[in-house]
């Protein structure tokens, strides 16, 4: 769903969702911590392993040496936008990110539409390929006699 520019959004107060549906957090603070933690320290060995692989070949036993301080916490209004549908006795669930508007979900494919649209990408290559190649054929093909050969003086 893409990420939230937090610093946009606003603290949470009850009034914002008089006469609306919200859901509430259903993390605990403790392990939505841990969760936050875990995927900033991913981050960071990334983006160390792409600093030192600019300069070198590869790169081995990263070590971080990271302290997080004054982490405080605090509950955000974030909006989120979640649809569903059935089709075809399937539940297809929809998440749209209210900020950047990221779409996140699934949706119905239909092979027979996805092999037709890889049938028209054929044809259209075929008839290029076709195309060019008629045109190289047609460059060289001016029906202009040349005779070759060579004299030999004595």
């Amino acid at each position: 769903m893409g990420t939230y520019d937090t610093r946009a959004v606003e603290s949470y107060s009850p009034e914002y969702f008089s006469g609306y549906l919200s859901e509430t957090y259903t993390v605990d603070l403790n392990t939505a911590h841990r969760e936050a933690v875990s995927d900033m320290d991913t981050e960071l060995r990334s983006i160390a392993r792409q600093d030192i692989l600019r300069r070198f070949d590869e790169a081995k036993d990263i070590r971080l040496n990271v302290r997080y301080n004054d982490e405080t916490f605090k509950h955000i209004m974030v909006p989120v936008y979640a649809t569903s549908f059935f089709f075809k006795n399937k539940n297809y669930t929809v998440l749209i990110n209210g900020q950047n508007g990221a779409i996140k979900g699934e949706y119905p494919k239909s092979p027979a539409k996805i092999i037709a649209l890889i049938a028209v990408i054929i044809a259209a290559l075929v008839a290029l390929w076709a195309f060019l190649n008629r045109s190289n054929d047609s460059f060289f093909a001016d029906n202009t006699q040349y005779e070759s050969g060579y004299q030999v003086v004595a």
